[in-house]
């Protein structure tokens, strides 16, 4: 096969599968089924993105430049489900992105969401095998669908804090059941393995073993939710964590002529190897609140992040969100969401088992120039790891929705944000708006 057929391949798939779809759903509604056995269902959106003042630097993924962005936000999603019967089930998703960072491949580039079967052992209880949703937050299940909610962009202090995970290869068990009084329940257990690129390290990142709950109770007006995950992950092809590997030995280098070990190789230390980001435990935890009085709505997410076994990355990253709302005649809904997140470093920490291991490693023990030399080096890797980890961000924005079409909607946000990239480093205060169209069909 030539290179240009590989290329293609992606799209004659995604055609095959559109033309699949609607060529049953036209069998089906021609021969009037009481039930339809395939269902198929899209959406796209299409939106403007600027910064007003692009000396203060980006927003999430808004062109730094200030430049206006009439891509990255784009994209379209078709979703296919099949009706098996005796209580089987088929459904997949084909997302393709006018920014193919985030999933490390070309722009709309066609890629699969999830691909899954269904076994439903009762009428309110179901497994699923294959490729499906991680249900780690309120909107998991729709967050490409921008239809569905207020935003054009789900809050980036929540929705983006776990990079680009959506799905994992595995198992996924649901219960819904009636509580009583007008409760319900709807709880979900997965265990599974997570292969996918994450945008804002710019590396592949995997999880395996993973295994998760998510529990959610509904009472007519309210909304309750938590989740807990955890699992192996590995991300040991970051950039970042490359590029202090490589000064670390750099700077050793320097010092072969105060008598450092020529050819000295810090990977070898322990205090290096905790650097690494390979099999360490990560758990992911997050509360939820929804409020809906109908012309007053409330929502609410609270998640942490935590890497137990490296010190790669910040160890704790705490996000949030809260948004609340109002609905006003003519279809139109207003609101505002303040949103931050901010992580721990331990930079400091790694410095100083560094410098002892590098010390007894290459020093001579005596405390002098080569002993020095070396704790400098370490504290300046500790001090660039700080930089790299250290998040401290608060957003406000102000959102505008309107249902002008029973299946489409227009939406306008402004977006201001007060950020600090590094530990004693000046606060930013970017802003930009964005404008964009939401459909479903």
């Amino acid at each position: 096969m030539t290179g240009t057929n590989f290329t293609l391949r992606p799209y004659i798939m995604a055609l095959m599968l559109v033309t699949l779809g609607a060529s049953a759903f036209s069998y089906a509604q021609t021969d009037e089924l009481k039930d339809e056995k395939f269902r198929l269902a899209g959406f796209a959106t299409f939106a403007y993105a600027k910064l007003l003042d692009s000396s203060e630097g980006a927003i999430g993924n808004l062109d730094s430049t200030g430049e206006g962005d009439y891509r990255d936000f784009n994209k379209l999603g078709l979703r296919l489900d099949v009706d098996l019967d005796d209580k089987l089930s088929f459904a997949t998703q084909i997302l393709a992105s006018g920014n193919g960072e985030r999933t490390n491949t070309a722009d709309y580039t066609p890629n699969f969401d999830w691909i899954y079967a269904t076994y439903r052992v009762m009428p309110n209880l179901s497994v699923s095998v294959g490729r499906t949703t991680v249900p780690l937050f309120m909107y998991s299940d729709y967050l490409d669908t921008s239809y569905a909610y207020q935003w054009l962009v789900a809050p980036s202090s929540v929705y983006s804090s776990s990079g680009n995970i959506k799905s994992s290869e595995g198992i996924r068990v649901n219960w819904i059941a009636d509580m009583g009084g007008a409760w319900s329940s709807d709880l979900t257990v997965w265990t599974g393995h997570t292969d996918e690129y994450i945008e804002d390290l710019s590396t592949d990142f995997t999880l395996e073993n993973n295994v998760g709950i998510a529990w959610e109770v509904e009472h007519e007006w309210l909304t309750l939710r938590w989740v807990y995950s955890q699992g192996n992950s590995s991300a040991s092809d970051s950039p970042e964590l490359n590029t202090i590997g490589e000064s670390i030995n750099t700077g050793l280098e320097s010092l072969t002529v105060i008598g450092a070990p020529v050819g000295a190789d810090v990977t070898t230390l322990d205090a290096y190897q905790d650097v690494l980001w390979e099999d360490d435990k990560a758990s992911f935890s997050g509360l939820g609140l929804a409020l809906d009085f109908e012309h007053v709505f409330f929502v609410s997410e609270l998640t942490r992040i935590k890497l137990h076994d490296s010190t790669a990355v910040a160890d704790t990253l705490d996000s949030w969100y809260a948004m609340i709302g109002t609905r006003v005649p003519g279809n139109v809904s207003l609101s505002l969401t303040f949103s931050g997140d901010k992580n721990n470093t331990n930079g400091d920490d790694i410095a100083e088992n560094l410098a002892g291991d590098m010390i007894a490693a290459f020093g001579d023990g005596t405390g002098g120039i080569l002993d020095q030399s070396l704790a400098a080096i370490a504290q300046g890797t500790g001090d660039a790891i700080n930089d790299i980890q250290f998040q401290k961000r608060k957003n406000i924005t102000f959102s505008t929705r309107w249902d002008f079409h029973h299946s489409a909607s227009l939406k306008f946000e402004y977006l201001r944000a007060i950020e600090q990239n590094n530990p004693g480093g000046d606060k930013r205060k970017p802003s930009a708006f964005m404008v964009g169209m939401d459909m479903v069909f």
